[in-house]
């Protein structure tokens, strides 16, 4: 398994759990900093993935807006 399926199945597994998912997250997560990436991919394959921009505060105090990444809980199939 690649590097790139291994961020994918762990991100799809924290989605299908109900989870939310920042790039600060899966960066933890996997150690990956391409998480638009990896959803581009899961939604290629078909999953449902929606997208929140939220509001955050950085390291040094400032508001940054972000990607939240989330599944509905009667979209975790994939859809074929």
């Amino acid at each position: 398994m690649t590097e790139r399926e291994t961020q994918k199945k762990i991100i799809l597994e924290h989605l299908t759990a109900g989870e939310k998912l920042t790039p600060a997250d899966a960066f933890r997560l996997t150690g990956s900093t391409r998480l638009s990436a990896r959803i581009y991919d899961l939604r290629r394959d078909g999953y449902v993935i929606n997208t929140e921009m939220i509001t955050v505060r950085n390291r040094f105090g400032r508001t940054a807006t972000v990607a939240q990444y989330s599944m509905e809980a009667n979209s975790i199939e994939q859809v074929q």
